[in-house]
């Protein structure tokens, strides 16, 4: 930082600030600087009297809107008593609308967050907060929209306070959450029974392993990565959901039971890197809205259910994508009459298309894009795709056990 910074009185801009070990590094600097917009401090590991922090004085810039606050991995410069002083002497106006916290080594958070201060907060980060256990009464805040929680390996509940009788709605505004890397959380709420998250839509789910979902009637998106059963079991809960994106396990054959269930408003449905999935549920009939389906990096799976295809009456775009073991599309393909896009990649097994195919006749795009075994060994070609588009043309010829082609307009075609 440039020396005498405190000293320009009329800054009104800075939005970063690294504290340094030099006398003109340190945050008493910012004392009498009217800041406004966003601020962030970083390096406070380097704060070598905690008592000086106050100095700063943050509650006094009520322009001041964005504050983040950061520390770097220099555990032996501070106590851990003085990193929590430091914390609760920078203490902002209560105007703030957005909070940002990494690698904040206290044990608890700061009184100055568990009151009135954060009101009027919209949006909140809190990552790589190692030793806190208990989160701040987040679940209050009337105006949180969006909430980031990452790498906080002792937290077991986001909501950790009884607020008695489940009579408070939690979170009565948050649209947003996103959770990784949070390997103790076990629930949202510790308290049984609170209404939590009434108006969530996007709901984000990375590497917390001991986690269960409760109802959430309002979450349109979901993405869990790194699942296990429990999780995706609970995914039936939420009945609304229009996206659902599940991906990385290495343990499960077969989804849950009654994972699909209830899900008859889910449009997108991606599948990713279940390495010993064998086979899709039969409920995938009931996903009677499912626009799209991708699945990608699932090793082990070999086909589609027989009996679970005709319900997807609405489905548009199928992908399969590096499936090594996959080896047929079976004959209940010919249901899906608004197919649009086919796309099959890195699916060495697969040798023929189902005769069903020849129903599809919407289908304007067929993607082959390592599919020689396919192209080499086709007999009959059905006219849907003759006519379609894409890089399945890029193999005909391979086609050289092709004797019938069922296409009577490019045939006309060709007469002119």
């Amino acid at each position: 930082m440039p020396p005498k910074l405190g000293q320009i009185s009329c800054l009104k801009t800075l939005t970063r600030f690294i504290v340094g070990k030099k006398r003109y590094c340190h945050l008493d600097e910012l004392k009498d600087l009217n800041l406004g917009g966003t601020l962030r401090i970083d390096h406070l590991q380097r704060v070598e009297n905690p008592r000086d922090v106050k100095e700063a004085n943050l509650v006094g810039k009520r322009n001041l809107l964005h504050l983040s606050l950061s520390w770097e991995d220099d555990s032996d410069l501070q106590s851990q008593e003085d990193v929590e002083k430091v914390l609760e002497a920078l203490k902002p106006h209560a105007n703030l609308k957005k909070l940002y916290i990494s690698g904040y080594k206290g044990a608890q958070f700061s009184s100055w967050m568990m009151d009135n201060i954060l009101y009027s907060v919209a949006h909140i980060w809190l990552s790589d907060c190692d030793k806190c256990s208990q989160l701040p009464p987040l679940a209050l805040l009337p105006c949180l929209r969006t909430l980031h929680l990452y790498r906080m390996s002792q937290v077991m509940y986001i909501d950790d306070h009884f607020q008695g009788g489940g009579m408070v709605r939690g979170f009565p505004s948050l649209k947003s959450l996103e959770i990784a890397d949070l390997p103790s959380l076990q629930r949202f709420s510790r308290e049984d029974g609170r209404e939590l998250l009434p108006c969530l839509t996007s709901l984000d789910i990375r590497r917390c392993p001991e986690l269960t979902l409760p109802h959430l009637p309002s979450v349109e998106e979901l993405t869990v990565w790194n699942c296990n059963e429990v999780i995706l079991g609970s995914v039936s809960n939420l009945e609304n959901l229009i996206s659902l994106d599940v991906s990385i396990n290495d343990e499960l054959n077969y989804l849950p039971d009654g994972m699909l269930l209830n899900l008859t408003s889910l449009k997108k449905l991606d599948v990713k890197w279940f390495n010993k999935l064998k086979c899709l549920p039969t409920e995938i009939v009931s996903l009677t809205s499912l626009e799209r389906l991708d699945i990608r990096n699932c090793n082990e799976l070999e086909s589609f259910p027989e009996q679970g295809m005709e319900g997807l009456k609405c489905l548009k775009y199928l992908t399969l994508d590096k499936c090594r073991k996959f080896k047929s599309l079976t004959e209940g393909l010919q249901h899906l009459s608004c197919l649009e896009t086919l796309s099959l990649d890195g699916c060495p097994e697969m040798v023929a298309l189902p005769d069903g195919m020849k129903y599809l006749t919407s289908l304007r795009n067929f993607v082959l894009s390592s599919g020689v075994e396919i192209a080499s060994k086709l007999e009959v070609l059905p006219e849907a795709l003759w006519n379609s588009e894409g890089s399945f043309h890029e193999k005909q010829r391979k086609m050289r056990r092709l004797t019938t082609l069922n296409s009577q307009s490019w045939l006309h075609s060709l007469m002119g």
